[in-house]
């Protein structure tokens, strides 16, 4: 029993002389030589059924080297295998990596700077192979003592085997397999694929779809050999008997019916009779097309969780799903990942700064999807409405980088002397001319008591009238309101004398009114009441 346990755990235990320092990957031959893909007989052999349930069996056993190989081969040889697992990939690598802290921020921006010089994209793509196969390692190419990171260099998936209890141990070109805890933790970065129990070569993604692409290749096999029998014209040509024996005459025909094109022609005589059994009348046209198809949305499946196509994703509820599910396994590659360079970070600040605990550095790798604004915006417009409140501008501000608010008045030139002010025409969205200060002055306090005619003809006069009697105001001016009232009985004293035809009581009043709440409330510019002195 105690030498099954032995075995169980065969690279559990360290060598008597383990490696304890960290080196350059250049310097230790046993390292240097696992990250080369050892095995290139995967495509002399053929690959039936008994091969896969051969490379299978050895893998169950411990020695993944030869299923690794074939993983590789089945992504060259299925576009579709290969498109997807890069699809997986990219999408972690596309999002941004960043060291924060607050204690240290300087050291995290040095941490950062230097990863990014060393290759961290490299040894991100590597590890992700981990996706496909099940493991994945990175050797850790380290300066002396730690200080720095020079660089990264994948671990070939080839060079790994296991024992029973799943511990790691790299194959090299001499000598028997070197324990993985034979080495510095901090020299090799290893992580496994999350997903069932057992060991790590049989987690990978790749492994469910063995029997499915030696299923469809075999089939597509067939289908070719399908089309050629039954999809291709056979060209039939015959001579007369006593001809026939002519094997000039024969071949000059042959030649004749290939520059048709066809891929498959007959000589005979002109009394040969020929039955072309056409297995398509049967209704099994489709058969392998339909079976290429089932393979492809099985590998689909598999690998990106869902179909991620528009005809299968049409509809609120199955859209929504499939981006739930897209997101969901983006965040599962990105925290595997991100586990393992932040166990690389605290090494390495424990060799640079000798720090023991490294936890405020952290690793963050941003993996949450743009927020939409446009949804945003509208919950904002429902919530304002609801609550019968105006949006409040500084929150709008800082959530959008909007600024709400008025628009600042345009600047008032300067006047001389007895100039008339430009009076300015304004067009609303509606196209309607809109009124000068003084026409909004005169129609709010005349619009009932004369009619239009009149109106147009006080204009003139009236303008003139309130320059001269109030154009040195100043709005600032604590005294304004009885400086006003005192100037009043003048200005309306020069009014013209159609004024006499009307009683001007109730007008003066109302005038007055209007006009010092259009000063004090800005429907007259500021500088319509200033005059500039000569």
């Amino acid at each position: 029993m105690f030498e099954r346990l032995a075995g169980y755990f065969k690279y559990a235990k360290k060598t008597e002389n383990p490696t304890s320092g960290l080196f350059r990957v250049r310097d230790d031959d046993d390292l240097l030589s696992s990250t080369l893909s050892l095995l290139t007989h995967m495509t002399e052999l053929k690959l039936d059924a008994r091969r896969v349930a051969r490379i299978i069996q050895d893998a169950d056993s411990g020695d993944p080297r030869e299923q690794a190989e074939l993983f590789a081969t089945l992504q060259e040889k299925e576009p579709i295998i290969g498109a997807h697992l890069q699809t997986r990939r990219l999408a972690v690598m596309g999002c941004p990596l960043h060291i924060d802290s607050k204690k240290h921020p300087k050291e995290a921006e040095a941490i950062q700077e230097m990863l990014q010089k060393a290759g961290l994209r490299t040894a991100i793509s590597a590890l992700l192979d981990a996706i496909g196969t099940g493991y994945a390692g990175v050797a850790v190419d380290w300066a002396s003592g730690g200080a720095a990171i020079n660089g990264f260099v994948g671990i070939s998936p080839t060079a790994w085997v296991f024992d029973d209890a799943g511990n790691p141990a790299l194959y090299s070109i001499s000598g028997p397999p070197k324990p993985l805890v034979d080495y510095h933790p901090a020299q090799v970065l290893y992580i496994v694929s999350e997903g069932k129990a057992g060991l790590p070569c049989r987690k990978g993604l790749l492994r469910a779809l063995l029997w499915m692409f030696l299923f469809k290749n075999a089939g597509f096999r067939e289908w070719n050999l399908f089309l050629e029998r039954f999809g291709t014209p056979f060209i039939m040509g015959a001579i007369p008997p006593n001809e026939f024996t002519n094997l000039k005459l024969r071949e000059d025909l042959i030649k004749s019916l290939m520059s048709i094109r066809g891929a498959g022609v007959g000589v005979g005589t002109t009394e040969t009779k020929m039955e072309i059994l056409n297995g398509a009348a049967a209704g099994n046209k489709d058969a392998f097309e339909a079976l290429q198809r089932y393979c492809d949305e099985i590998i689909t499946l598999v690998i990106l969780g869902q179909l991620a196509s528009s005809d299968k994703a049409g509809g609120l509820s199955r859209g929504t799903a499939q981006d739930k599910v897209r997101q969901d396994i983006l965040e599962s590659d990105a925290l595997m990942v991100q586990d393992a360079i932040q166990n690389l970070v605290a090494w390495h600040c424990r060799f640079r700064h000798g720090w023991t605990d490294a936890d405020d550095i952290k690793v963050v790798i941003d993996y949450q999807p743009p927020e939409d604004l446009k949804t945003s915006a509208e919950m904002f417009s429902t919530l304002a409405n609801a609550a019968r409140r105006p949006l409040d501008p500084q929150q709008i501000f800082e959530k959008f980088g909007v600024k709400l608010g008025e628009p600042e008045p345009e600047p008032v030139p300067n006047m001389l002397p007895n100039e008339k002010p430009e009076q300015k025409e304004f067009t609303d969205t509606t196209g309607k001319k809109a009124e000068t200060a003084s026409e909004r002055i005169i129609n709010a306090t005349l619009a009932r008591m004369v009619d239009t005619e009149a109106l147009e003809a006080w204009r003139i006069p009236i303008d003139s009238a309130i320059r001269q009697a109030f154009g040195d105001l100043d709005p600032d001016d604590p005294e304004l309101l009885d400086k006003f009232r005192k100037r009043a009985p003048a200005f309306l004293a020069s009014l013209p004398g159609l004024m006499d035809e009307f009683e001007t009581s109730a007008f003066e009043d109302a005038l007055q009114g209007a006009m010092l709440a259009g000063f004090l409330n800005g429907a007259l510019p500021a500088g319509f009441w200033r005059k500039t002195s000569s």
